[in-house]
């Protein structure tokens, strides 16, 4: 829950796609997300809209992505009592 939620709000407030992903320790897909997404914002803004739409595309990717990956993190601790990376 908490990364969905992470993901969701930080993502559509103020901009950061990948926080999820950051939660779960996977910093490098993380920090690809955030500088993607602050770049396809700033090219948004000047190209009134066109960055906006690859944006949002990256927005729903990064919260089923991270969902996922949540998923998978929970059953892998479950299993063997470790974190996967």
């Amino acid at each position: 829950g908490t990364t969905l939620l992470l993901s969701i709000l930080l993502g559509l407030l103020i901009g950061c796609c990948g926080v999820g992903h950051l939660y779960l320790g996977k910093i490098g897909p993380g920090i690809g997300m955030l500088i993607g997404g602050w770049l396809l914002i700033v090219v948004g803004v000047l190209t009134m809209g066109i960055g906006l739409i690859a944006y949002l595309a990256l927005f729903i990717y990064s919260i089923i992505d991270a969902n996922k990956q949540c998923k998978f993190y929970n059953e892998f601790v479950n299993q063997n009592g470790r974190a996967p990376w």
